[in-house]
C-alpha cells in the first residue's frame, strides 16, 4: 500500500498544481484584456473591425439551433434566396461555451466571460504540454506566459476563432502520450484535439 498512496499522493499534488496554474493564467488574463472584467456586462470585448460578425453569428447560431434551422445556411443575408455559410468562420466551440452561459449570464457578459477564458486555458495547454515534454514546472509557466498572451492573439480581439489556440498545445500533448503510451484513449484525445484546431 505504501507505492500506491505515494502515487495517489503524486496525482493529488499534480491535480492541485495544476488548478493553482491555471487560477494564475486566469487571473493574469483578466489583467490583461482590462477593462473588459470590470465592464462584463456593459461593453462587448474588442470592438474594431469584425466584432459585430462574430456577435451576429453567435446569435445565428443561437436561433437556427433555438427553431430547428441549418445553421450552415441563412435567408437573412441575400434576401429572399439567402447564402451558404459553409464558408463563413463560425467558432463553434466559443459560442459552445457562450451557448449555456448566455442563458444565465446574458449574451455581453457570456462572451466576455468566453473571450477572457481563452487567454486563460490557450496558458493551460501550453503549460500541460512544455511541463510534460520538460518535467520543469518554471520553463512549463514561461511557456503557458508566452504562448497565451502573445501579441498575435492580443491583437485579435474582435476574432474569437483566431485567439483561440489551445487545441494546438493539447493535440501535441496527447500525440506525444500516443507515441509513448501506446494508448488508445490518448489516440482518441489526439485526434479530438486535431480535429476542433479545424
Amino acid at each position: 500500500t505504501q507505492p500506491r498512496s505515494r502515487v495517489l499522493l503524486g496525482v493529488l499534488i499534480q491535480h492541485r498544481e495544476a488548478a493553482a496554474t491555471l487560477v494564475m493564467y486566469s487571473v493574469l488574463a483578466v489583467v490583461m484584456t482590462w477593462p473588459v472584467a470590470a465592464q462584463l456586462g456593459t461593453h462587448l470585448a474588442g470592438g474594431r473591425d469584425d466584432l459585430m460578425t462574430h456577435q451576429w453569428t453567435f446569435w445565428w447560431v443561437k436561433q437556427a439551433l433555438l427553431h430547428g434551422q441549418n445553421p450552415y445556411y441563412t435567408p437573412l443575408i441575400f434576401y429572399p434566396q439567402g447564402v451558404t455559410l459553409l464558408y463563413h468562420n463560425i467558432a463553434w466551440f466559443n459560442i459552445g461555451v457562450w451557448l449555456p452561459l448566455q442563458a444565465v449570464l446574458g449574451g455581453t457578459a457570456a462572451y466576455n466571460i468566453t473571450f477572457i477564458a481563452t487567454f486563460a486555458l490557450n496558458s493551460f495547454a501550453m503549460y500541460l504540454l512544455v511541463r510534460e515534454w520538460t518535467g520543469t514546472r518554471s520553463a512549463a509557466w514561461i511557456g503557458g506566459l508566452i504562448y497565451g498572451f502573445w501579441p498575435f492573439t492580443q491583437s485579435h480581439y474582435d476574432h474569437p476563432n483566431m485567439i483561440l489556440v489551445f487545441w494546438i498545445p493539447l493535440a501535441l500533448l496527447f500525440l506525444k502520450r500516443t507515441l509513448e503510451r501506446q494508448r488508445k484513449r490518448d489516440a482518441v484525445i489526439a485526434g479530438v484535439c486535431l480535429a476542433m484546431i479545424g
